[in-house]
Order: structure tokens, then sequence, then C-alpha cells
């Protein structure tokens, strides 16, 4: 697919823009946790021991890359309003919810890495995503806060775990089921209506 950046020009109105995890690595960083909550048959912070170093780096790149990534919005379609997505409350506030091993929620993920990664990784990934939006005058979109309860661990999620379903096999690698998809578009929508 080309840079999706290419289909916006000077008459579009809205953007909507969902981004920064993967810039992050957070797909690398989920399946090193995996890896390594297995190999610690689920003790300790194993996977915050590997990375919590790193981290303060990659929140500078991503900064700077969200920041360039706006500004190229903004110079492509002058008039636009733009308007970032957040992301929701994947895991609880209480990770021992999560059952480890459980591959519908985030396997063999430790429950101190699982507190860890809400705590180091996602919370501060909104916020490094609220800050540069607001610092080009963008609307941020939350989604963090309307999700609490509704994670991969409880009971009515809104997010998928590592799978989808076992039977047949389908995998989620931790994103928005139906129900999670409906409450993001409802919370772009009350924000882009009520801008």
């Amino acid at each position: 697919m080309p840079p999706q950046v290419d289909a916006v020009d000077p008459d579009t109105q809205v953007i909507t823009v969902g981004i920064g995890g993967n810039d992050l690595g957070f797909a690398g960083i989920l399946k090193d946790c995996i890896e390594l909550g297995a190999a610690h048959l689920g003790r300790g912070t194993p996977c915050k021991d590997k990375y919590d170093t790193q981290l303060a780096g990659r929140f500078d790149e991503l900064r700077n890359d969200y920041d360039t990534m706006l500004g190229a919005l903004q110079a492509k379609a002058p008039s636009a309003r733009i308007f970032t997505v957040g992301y929701p409350h994947l895991i609880p506030e209480n990770a021992r919810l999560c059952q480890y091993g459980n591959l519908l929620q985030f396997a063999t993920f430790t429950a101190g890495d699982l507190t860890w990664a809400r705590t180091r990784i996602l919370e501060p990934l909104n916020q490094v995503i609220e800050r540069q939006t607001s610092a080009r005058q963008a609307d941020y979109v939350d989604l963090y806060s309307g999700s609490a309860g509704h994670s991969v661990c409880d009971a009515d999620h809104w997010l998928d775990g590592v799978l989808t379903s076992v039977v047949p096999l389908k995998y989620a690698v931790v994103h928005p089921n139906a129900k999670g998809q409906a409450f993001a578009a409802r919370q772009v929508e009350g924000t882009v209506l009520g801008s």
C-alpha cells in the first residue's frame, strides 16, 4: 500500500489518524513478552527487565515521527480538521484478571509484565499522542478512559487477545473486536460532530 498521506489533498476536510503502537515496536515487545513469560513460567518481569531502559529512546523517536506525520498532513491538507485516535484500555488495572496461558488473552505474559506494559507503554503512548496532537492544534480522541472495564481480560471485552478463537484458529494480536470498533467509531463521531 502506498503511504496513506498520498490520499490527502488540499480539498480534504477531515482526517482521522490511528497510529503509534507499531511505531513504538509494540508488536515485537508483545511477542517477546509472551516468549519470556513462558521461559520464566509466568513469574517476575522478564520483559520489563529486557525493555524498560529502551523505552525513553523509543518514545523520543515516536514524538518526532508523530510530529513529522502531523506536519505532513497539515501541509498537504491545510484546511482539514485532524483527529488523532488514542488506544483503548487493552490491559486491566488489575493484571491478575488475565489468565496465564490463555491464548484468548495475553498467552504467557506475566502479570508483572502486563502491569508494566500498561503503565510504561500504553498510558505513556496515549500521552505522547495527545501532547503531539495538542501541539499541532489538532483534536485528540480518547478511547482509554471510556473503555475501562472492557480490556482483553474483562468478561465484556471489547478487545481480543493473541487469538480471537482457537477453533477455528483466528489471530487478533490484541486488536478491537466488533464491540471495540463500534465504541471507537462512536467516540470518533462524537468528537468530530462536537468540535
